[in-house]
């Protein structure tokens, strides 16, 4: 398995908001897409419907989420 830096979720972070945020979106489409990306509740485990990431790589994308 591939360590992922802090570095490395800026930048999928931004690139997968590129991808996938639409202005015509509502909040319910988006938080459907931040769930589906487990982007909502990073630190869960993958099986609970999260990424399994420690605090400083949910922290990176939380900063990236709310800076969008």
């Amino acid at each position: 398995m591939i360590e992922l830096t802090v570095e490395d979720v800026r930048q999928q972070t931004e690139q997968w908001i590129l991808e996938n945020w639409h202005p015509e979106m509502t909040v319910r489409d988006w938080w459907g897409s931040l769930a589906a990306a487990g982007f909502s509740s990073p630190t869960l485990p993958v099986e609970a419907g999260g990424l399994g990431w420690p605090r400083d790589l949910a922290s990176a994308l939380m900063a990236c989420l709310a800076r969008e």
